[in-house]
C-alpha cells in the first residue's frame, strides 16, 4: 500500500462548492489547481506504476463539527485524474480503480486535519 500525504487539511473541492461557486469558470479554476496540487504531491512520493487498484481519500477530521464525507467526492475525483496524469494507474474507470470513496477519521486531540490517498495494488 501507498500513502500520498496531501497539502490540504479540507477538500479544496466539495459538492457544495458547485452551487455557491456560481460560475462554471471559477470551479474550472478551483479544479486545475487542486489537480495540479494533487499531481505534486503524487511526484514527491514517486508510486510504481499499478495495474489496479483500491484508492481512498482519507480525511482526518480536526474537529467535532459534523462533516459530509461523500461532499469531498470531487477531491477524491480530482486525485484519481492526477493519479492517471502521473501515470500511477493507467485509467480511473472500473478496470483499473476496482473501489474509491473517501474515510473520515474522528479528530484527535491536538492534532490539526489532513488528507492523504491511500492507494493498494489489487491482484
Amino acid at each position: 500500500m501507498t500513502t500520498i500525504p496531501l497539502t490540504w487539511t479540507a477538500p479544496p473541492l466539495t459538492k457544495n462548492d458547485t452551487r455557491r461557486q456560481g460560475h462554471h469558470h471559477a470551479m474550472r479554476r478551483k479544479w486545475g489547481q487542486s489537480l495540479e496540487e494533487a499531481r505534486w504531491a503524487i511526484r514527491a512520493v514517486k508510486p510504481e506504476p499499478i495495474e489496479r487498484a483500491a484508492v481512498v481519500l482519507m480525511w482526518q477530521q480536526p474537529d467535532r463539527r459534523r462533516r459530509d464525507g461523500d461532499g469531498a467526492s470531487l477531491t477524491l475525483s480530482a486525485c484519481l485524474d492526477a493519479l492517471v496524469l502521473e501515470e500511477v494507474i493507467p485509467d480511473d474507470s472500473w478496470k483499473h480503480v476496482v473501489h474509491s470513496g473517501v474515510t473520515c477519521l474522528p479528530p484527535q486531540k491536538g492534532v490539526p486535519g489532513s488528507m492523504w490517498l491511500s492507494v493498494e495494488a489489487i491482484a
